[in-house]
């Protein structure tokens, strides 16, 4: 994320010193340029400079790189909002006629909708990133599962305990990758007996291994079938 608001502040400082060029070099016929109106305006303009710049490191503060990915409108919007300011503040600054109050309505409103659809976006951002975590949580508990499961397979020694090994890491590689509630008491059952097994297998205890094996199979299955009614 540091990369990507140092991005934007090298775009930010650009679009405020064209803004400034504009404004203080394109010069007035009136001979008025400088009054009091000129400087309300410009004051509120660059006070949306400044705005737009708090928003965007607000916004890309977080370290998270799938956040990051998740706020990618932000940066988008926060651009787009840039170039209008420094459509909008350009000519209003630089244009005899135009009331340079107006400039100050202007900017207050472009800032407005930066932050609405800043906040907008950075919500929707947050819910997927919820979403995200809840589903790595509820499949955490078969991922592990699986991996101790073809750790326990590779370290079988004898025929008949790689034939077991080999079943339960297949049934547990297969198995419904969604846990929820309704499953805390069959997988604790799982994970106990799953214990037992891979010690049998490791201790090349073949008569444990097989029958603890086939029990958890059974488990597994049981899961499977829960999932399937809790959804």
């Amino acid at each position: 994320m540091k990369n990507q608001f140092k991005n934007y502040l090298t775009i930010w400082a650009i679009a405020f010193v064209v803004f400034n060029i504009i404004t203080f070099v394109i010069p007035d016929s009136s001979g008025n340029k400088y009054e009091g109106a000129f400087w309300v305006g410009y004051v509120f303009i660059t006070l949306a400079f400044l705005g737009n710049l708090l928003a965007g490191f607000y916004f890309f503060k977080d370290e998270n790189k799938e956040k990051a990915f998740l706020n990618f409108p932000v940066l988008v919007i926060g651009q787009r909002c840039l170039v209008l300011t420094v459509i909008a503040g350009s000519i209003i600054m630089a244009v005899p006629g135009i009331p340079k109050w107006s400039g100050a309505i202007v900017a207050v409103l472009i800032l407005g909708f930066y932050a609405i659809s800043a906040v907008q976006a950075k919500a929707a951002a947050e819910a997927v990133d919820d979403i995200g975590k809840k589903v790595a949580a509820e499949t955490n508990f078969i991922k592990t599962l699986t991996a101790k499961a073809e750790t326990t397979l590779a370290a079988a020694k004898s025929d008949s305990g790689k034939e077991i090994a080999a079943k339960v890491f297949e049934a547990v590689r297969y198995s419904n990758k969604s846990s929820h509630g309704g499953l805390e008491e069959v997988e604790e059952k799982i994970k106990a007996n799953f214990s037992v097994f891979s010690d049998a297998i490791y201790s090349n205890d073949d008569a444990t291994a097989r029958s603890i094996g086939e029990k958890l199979l059974n488990l597994l299955t049981e899961r499977n079938n829960l999932a399937k009614l809790n959804k």
